[in-house]
């Protein structure tokens, strides 16, 4: 009995010094992320510059299937509704990306910043609300190529979008999910996060639109209501320069083999990129030359039927050539006819043996059969 009991006291603490264990192992990997890695902001940029217009930027940025957000800020288990807002000032635009928490509660999430300069180029930039990512948080995304929804700010057929969803009212597509957890979201977010574009992470805004009109559509009602939860009372002792640096060296592209993010200065990068397009597309014009030459030097069958049939009319014009003529289509003629004779001889031929062979294996039965009444008599 004793050692029954002194085995179930073992059992019992060993039991305990797992879970204790576990629970050690669970609230430091959960410690380990912030609510800031629950929407990246190389995948919005990304999308933003895939997208047509804003209207299918938002509905990108909260398709279900696509997962791009993971953020759940009120904490009611499911992941925030993201709308986007717009205002201009002299043709540059701030696009505001804002969660619908509850009724009549928003909170900024991320700005992104459209800039013209006078020469005809654009300048954009990301940034993180300082609530959720900290001051001074910037991305500045260098394309290879000009993204598709700058032709939509500067058409002629530009308005300025105002999401119309709040509280409640969502589109029919739009159904609640819940957030994965965030090391798996981070995993996942990867696929969107297009390679090309070169995310330079910087400490300056540069961008020229007065406060009055980022003020008409800024909303921080949560940021409000919790500022215990800001960034700087979350990470007292890390810097955000620190994570930033620490996001974009872990960042993994398993899942993406065609897709890569340029590292170094962005002028270098984006022109050994755009020599080595400059090289794929004067090997493929000239793969497309070379194929040209070549279907045009192989003669088709109406080509060869039509030389043909003009050598022919050639030979019939002149009176030289016209018993030359007469003289190939009689020795065909004859070689024809003789062809003919040679078939025919044959099948006589053929004819006469089977009927032989059929003789004599008629007569051959006959031997037999008088040799069988010979012995029978």
């Amino acid at each position: 009995m004793k050692t029954k009991i002194v085995i179930l006291v073992l059992a019992l603490c060993t039991n305990c010094f797992t879970l204790k264990a576990q629970q050690i192992r669970t609230t430091a990997r959960a410690t380990g992320y912030d609510i800031s890695d629950n929407l990246d902001l190389d995948a919005v940029s990304s999308i933003f510059a895939e997208s047509k217009n804003l209207e299918e930027f938002e509905n990108r940025l909260n398709d279900p299937d696509n997962r791009i957000s993971n953020l759940d800020l009120n904490q009611d288990g499911y992941v925030d509704y993201l709308r986007v807002v717009e205002t201009t000032d002299d043709r540059n635009s701030l696009v505001v990306i804002q969660a619908i928490l509850d009724e009549d509660v928003y909170q900024d999430v991320a700005t992104i910043e459209i800039e013209r300069v006078a020469d005809g180029r654009h300048r954009i930039q990301v940034v993180g609300d300082p609530w959720i990512y900290g001051p001074g948080y910037i991305i500045e995304p260098v394309f290879v190529r000009t993204p598709l929804i700058f032709s939509f700010f500067w058409g002629p057929r530009y308005v300025v979008w105002h999401s119309p969803f709040y509280w409640g009212s969502y589109p029919r597509w739009f159904y609640y999910y819940k957030p994965y957890p965030t090391f798996r979201y981070y995993r996942h977010v990867n696929i969107y996060v297009d390679r090309r574009i070169t995310f330079n992470r910087i400490n300056e805004r540069h961008f020229n639109i007065t406060n009055s009109h980022f003020n008409d559509i800024r909303r921080r009602d949560f940021a409000d209501r919790h500022p215990d939860n800001s960034f700087e009372n979350r990470h007292r002792e890390s810097s955000n320069s620190g994570r930033q640096i620490q996001r974009q060296s872990s960042r993994t592209y398993d899942n993406q083999p065609n897709r890569r993010i340029n590292s170094g200065s962005s002028s270098r990068s984006n022109e050994n990129i755009r020599q080595e397009q400059e090289r794929r597309q004067v090997n493929q014009q000239q793969q497309s030359q070379s194929q040209q030459r070549r279907e045009y030097s192989r003669p088709t069958q109406t080509q060869q039927r039509n030389q043909s049939s003009e050598q022919q009319r050639t030979l019939q014009s002149r009176p030289e050539s016209r018993e030359k003529f007469r003289q190939q289509i009689d020795n065909s003629s004859r070689e024809r006819s003789v062809n003919i004779n040679q078939k025919s001889r044959s099948r006589s031929e053929a004819k006469q043996n089977s009927q032989n062979t059929k003789k004599s294996e008629s007569s051959k039965k006959e031997e037999k059969k008088e040799s069988r009444e010979r012995r029978r008599e």
